[in-house]
């Protein structure tokens, strides 16, 4: 999971992509000062197993995009749910998605051409638990948001692998595609989302790498990254996006990473955490962090009522004001919650 950072390289990786450098984590430190929780809320609780959740605003509207089934996998395929909010208070089923061959997973929002999008991965377990093959899924509006949207599957080369959260740079868009076996770690792109390209492989990457979030700013393109160890944050510019510095923040196996911007040096994380170092399922919560790039520190600012299967989860921030969505099963069932929050972060040093 990147910029023109002041930091020391600590060591060199071999790398396919050029030379990539890598910075050795610092600590957490904890500050509650600077996240003051307004509200957490459950917002969904229909179906046995919520999960997976991203959030956005669109054309005035709030929307909320997750996968609901009877359990995490390898049971009842899931369904793609999508809630509408006008004051993102009261929450109304906007459209529901499922096909009947494939387990529909991990949905996010993006857009194409002016229209709210889905994208999902379908899967097709063996009986063995095995992946037996894998689609990417597109839901897209054809007016006015899913009101007429006709699912479509997306092309891409074998290996099969698993691209995870699009983010926009013009008028393509990025994201990290994963596979654990056989090992696959690249950025692709789509300028259509009808075919998938490879941009550069990051397969060099220890330590079980999956899930990522890729975002831009000022020419930089930020890559923060899911693994067994250290979470990493890479940082290229957008004219060299084979050509990474990787920092480990001390944010290990973060489930579901995500985060966003809250100025050119602050990023706001947030994603599964172990707060307590209890790296059982148990010991899971989401947390939301601040990491400052030149000082290369992390913060973290609120761990959010949750335990269990928790973290994936979709944020939006305006000013300072930050919503997340998130799924935790720390009530019973596991189940989609939205909590507000008041940044206060500026004086974080």
């Amino acid at each position: 999971m990147l910029l023109t950072l002041i930091l020391s390289v600590a060591s060199v990786l071999p790398s396919s992509c050029k030379k990539s450098g890598r910075v050795n984590p610092d600590t957490i430190i904890d500050n509650s000062e600077a996240c003051k929780i307004l509200s957490v809320k459950k917002i969904y609780d229909a179906q046995k197993h919520c999960a997976f959740s991203d959030l956005t605003k669109f054309k005035g509207a709030w929307y909320l995009v997750f996968r609901a089934s009877d359990n995490h996998a390898y049971t009842k395929n899931g369904t793609v749910e999508v809630l509408k909010s006008t004051d993102g208070d009261t929450w109304a089923p906007e459209v529901s998605y499922e096909t009947p061959e494939m387990d529909l997973r991990d949905p996010k929002f993006d857009v194409n051409n002016n229209q709210l999008l889905v994208f999902t991965q379908g899967v097709k377990f063996n009986p063995d638990k095995t992946v037996k093959f894998q689609r990417g899924v597109v839901m897209e509006a054809e007016k006015d948001p899913f009101t007429r949207s006709k699912p479509y599957t997306i092309d891409y080369d074998a290996p099969a692998y698993w691209p995870w959260r699009f983010s926009k740079l013009k008028n393509t868009s990025y994201a990290i595609g994963y596979s654990e076996t056989p090992k696959v770690l690249q950025l692709v792109k789509t300028d259509n989302f009808k075919k998938l390209t490879k941009v550069c492989d990051l397969s060099y990457i220890e330590r079980v790498p999956s899930e990522g979030t890729v975002r831009f700013r000022d020419n930089n393109c930020y890559i923060l990254l899911r693994r067994s160890g250290p979470t990493l944050l890479g940082v290229s510019t957008v004219n060299d996006m084979c050509n990474f510095k990787w920092i480990e923040l001390p944010i290990i196996g973060m489930g579901g990473p995500n985060f966003v911007f809250y100025d050119a040096n602050t990023l706001i994380l947030s994603g599964r955490d172990y707060p307590n170092n209890d790296y059982t399922y148990a010991g899971g919560r989401t947390s939301i962090f601040v990491y400052k790039i030149k000082e290369n520190k992390t913060f973290r600012v609120a761990t959010l009522p949750s335990g269990g299967d928790t973290g994936y989860p979709g944020l939006y921030l305006q000013g300072n004001r930050l919503w997340v969505s998130f799924h935790s099963a720390h009530e019973g069932t596991t189940k989609i919650y939205l909590a507000k929050a008041e940044l206060n972060v500026s004086n974080l040093r």
